[in-house]
C-alpha cells in the first residue's frame, strides 16, 4: 500500500477484504456480498479512503469493485472463483483477473489466500499489474497477515506489505487490532509503527448474506 500521495504505498487488500472474510463461514449455499471502506492516516496528518464492494455467487462466482486501490482516482474491477480446500479447516483460495482507469490503467492478475485454525488465522495476497501508461510503470504486491483470536469477538496480529515497482520498492512491517460484532468489522493497522514514516489504516466491513428461495 502506498503512503498518501505516492504510487508505491498507497495499495491495500484487502485483505482486506482478507481479515474480515476469515470470520465468515464460507459456503456456497447461499450468496453473498461485502461492504468495505478503508481509511488511511499518515503521520503527516494526510487522508485517503479506499471503498470496496465485492459479491459471491452461489456457486463461488466472485467480483470485486476497488476505488483507490492501485492508485489514487483509479477504479479496478476483478473477477475470479472461490475454491474450498479441506473438510473442516477449509483453505480458501480466490484466483482473480481484473482491469483498472484512471491514475493508473492496466490489467492485473491476482490471487487471494485465507485461512482458519481454530484461534488462529492467516491470509495472504499476491497481485501483478501491467501497466498501459508507460509514465506509471506496472508493479507487483503482497499482503499477509497473521492473527489470533483473543477473545470471541476481539483479535490482534501481524502483517506484512511488499511493493516491488521501478525506483519504488517497498517493505512495510505492521502490526493490527479490531474487533467483530455480528457481521460487522473493525481491523485498524498500524504500519512502520517505530519509524519517522509510520501510518494507520482503519476499516469499516459489513457483510451482507442472501437468502436463496426453500424447496417445497
Amino acid at each position: 500500500m502506498k503512503k498518501p500521495g505516492q504510487l508505491a504505498k498507497k495499495r491495500k487488500h484487502l485483505s482486506l477484504a482478507a481479515t474480515f472474510l476469515i470470520y465468515c463461514c464460507y459456503t456456497f449455499a447461499q450468496s453473498k456480498s461485502g461492504l468495505e471502506n478503508y481509511s488511511l492516516v499518515g503521520n503527516d496528518h494526510t487522508y485517503s479512503w479506499m471503498p470496496i464492494a465485492h459479491y459471491q455467487a452461489k456457486k463461488g462466482f466472485y467480483t470485486e469493485l476497488r476505488y483507490n486501490y492501485e492508485d489514487v482516482k483509479t477504479v479496478s474491477l476483478y473477477c475470479g472463483k472461490t475454491f474450498l480446500v479441506g473438510t473442516k479447516k477449509k483453505i480458501v483460495l480466490i484466483p482473480m483477473i481484473g482491469g483498472s482507469a484512471g491514475t493508473f490503467s492496466g490489467v492485473s492478475a491476482a490471487l487471494k489466500t485465507e485461512g482458519d485454525f481454530d484461534r488462529c488465522f492467516a491470509s495472504t495476497e499476491l497481485q501483478y499489474s501491467w501497466s498501459l501508461s508507460p509514465e506509471n510503470p506496472g508493479f507487483m504486491f503482497s499482503w499477509t497477515e497473521a492473527g489470533l483470536n483473543l477473545a470471541k469477538n476481539f483479535f490482534a496480529g501481524v502483517t506484512i506489505q511488499t511493493t516491488l515497482q521501478r525506483g519504488a520498492n517497498e517493505f512495510e512491517p505492521g502490526v493490527m487490532l479490531g474487533f467483530t460484532a455480528g457481521r460487522l468489522c473493525v481491523p485498524v493497522y498500524f504500519f512502520k509503527p517505530f519509524s519517522t514514516g509510520n501510518y494507520m489504516m482503519i476499516g469499516l466491513n459489513y457483510e451482507l448474506q442472501f437468502l436463496g428461495k426453500r424447496k417445497v
